[in-house]
């Protein structure tokens, strides 16, 4: 599991779940708990008539869209920056990957 490979590095480690107590959830320094389906009928989870997991990867792009833009706000991210941002992570989970293979 990525996390694990990144915690070993002494990362801190994120997750959004809609599962407090899924193994990501444990695992990780932060859980963020969106309540959006993820499958029909599981308790604690938002109902839905979209399909499977639609609503809840729906609350992930409006959470990280609300972090990104008190990022900006407070000038830690900036939009000039973008680019190199995103290839330089695009180069590491790359990386990762090829490790984990």
């Amino acid at each position: 599991m990525v996390m694990q490979f990144a915690k070993n590095f002494g990362a801190k480690v994120v997750a959004i779940t809609a599962h407090l107590e899924s193994r990501a959830g444990k695992l990780c320094d932060i859980t963020v708990r969106l309540r959006g389906q993820v499958r029909p009928g599981r308790e604690g989870e938002i109902p839905s008539v979209q399909s499977m997991a639609t609503l809840f990867e729906q609350t992930i792009f409006v959470f990280e869209y609300i972090i990104i833009q008190l990022l900006m706000e407070k000038s830690i991210l900036q939009r000039s920056k973008w680019q190199s941002d995103i290839q330089t992570l695009t180069a590491i989970w790359s990386l990762m990957k090829t490790m984990l293979d």
